[in-house]
């Protein structure tokens, strides 16, 4: 059986685990400012406009992380008082435990002798029983206070646990944020790499009706479709010249996913496939899991997944080739650009590629193990 820890080895322990976190944490920070050091390098080639942006941006990330950095040397000194304090109450509840238990030995010795000398000659042995019963009334004042003084201790050390709870969360709660910190400029280098320009359809020719894509932070797109992903802090809004716009989301295939309209139908095809790339940087930090099964389905052939030769080459001839492309499509997609496909043929494609990942990915998922 494993022995317990005392509140004192608890906290130590909680401590040393706090300690790895703290310099963890410092590690990323110094490792995030020479990445934004380096980001803000990078830039040297473009404008001078987008240099001085660049190297704002860096410099604030810089004041960001080192105002983190502060708060954590603030706290980390709190730690280290905290944990003289636990060790010092330690010590001294292991004193009065020891104390307390030589006196209580000492009473009850004291007692039984007592209760011989009553039973040998209780008239002749009267004063000494006397000085036997004072001693021992003092032996009881003596453990009560020592019961008081262990208590006192105990609260002591209930104290001490609590403050490192709540040392912990703000611990917790800093590293949450610099996580944030951290996706938050990943995600808008990515948006720079991918987005940050104009994109005009091919006949535009005098590049007079611009689409831009802008990327907002203010949380993403919700909804109700299982097959959307719907926990992203981001989104991305196109919008045209003329200021119209639309949000586009990102379904479990990593595809862009944007509203049926005339707006959506005339995006460039320049920015879709820029759009495709971005989703597929940006989600591979949050949801690597979807990467994997994606490149996995594009690797299968349609041919693989247990249907009719006559679907297959209907398929090929619109452009279906792979499992993914499949599943991306889905059933409206499939009838939309296959020829001779009605609803049930589409939805029997669809069942048959939802059945082969069911039947085959975990396999190689454990095989890859």
């Amino acid at each position: 059986m494993e022995p317990q820890l005392t509140p004192g080895a608890a906290i130590i322990r909680a401590f040393a685990s706090t300690r790895q976190q703290l310099q963890n944490a410092l590690d990323n920070l110094n490792n995030q400012e020479v990445f934004a050091v380096e980001s803000a390098n990078q830039f040297e080639s473009r404008s001078i406009d987008e240099y001085n942006a660049a190297i704002t941006q860096a410099e604030e990330f810089q004041a960001e992380a080192e105002s983190l950095r502060v708060q954590f040397y603030s706290i980390k000194d709190k730690q280290g008082e905290f944990e003289l304090r636990a060790l010092d109450a330690e010590g001294k509840l292991a004193i009065a435990e020891k104390f307390r238990l030589a006196e209580k030995a000492r009473a009850n010795e004291a007692e039984r002798q007592l209760k011989d000398l009553n039973i040998l000659n209780p008239k002749r042995m009267q004063n000494q029983n006397k000085e036997k019963t004072k001693l021992l009334d003092k032996q009881r004042v003596v453990i009560s206070d020592l019961k008081e003084s262990e208590l006192k201790l105990k609260r002591t050390v209930v104290e001490l646990q609590t403050q490192n709870t709540n040392l912990l969360k703000q611990l917790d709660f800093a590293d949450t944020e610099i996580k944030k910190l951290n996706l938050a400029h990943h995600i808008g280098s990515l948006h720079k790499q991918y987005l940050d320009q104009r994109f005009y359809n091919e006949d535009d020719v005098k590049k007079q009706r611009p689409f831009y894509a802008y990327l907002l932070s203010d949380g993403g797109n919700k909804s109700a479709t299982q097959w959307m992903i719907s926990d992203l802090d981001w989104k991305i809004h196109i919008m045209n010249c003329y200021g119209e716009g639309v949000t586009v989301m990102y379904n479990e295939w990593l595809f862009p996913i944007l509203p049926p309209c005339e707006l959506s139908n005339s995006v460039p095809y320049e920015m879709l496939h820029a759009l495709f790339s971005f989703g597929l940087s940006a989600i591979e930090s949050t949801h690597p899991q979807l990467i994997d099964r994606a490149e996995w389905t594009q690797g299968i052939s349609a041919r693989d997944i247990g249907i009719s030769d006559k679907l297959i080459s209907a398929l090929e001839e619109g452009g279906t080739m792979t499992l993914h492309d499949i599943m991306v499509k889905r059933q409206d997609g499939i009838i939309r650009d296959t020829k001779g496909i009605g609803e049930k043929t589409a939805t029997t494609i669809f069942s048959a590629a939802e059945k082969y990942i069911a039947e085959n990915y975990s396999k190689n998922q454990e095989q890859a193990a």
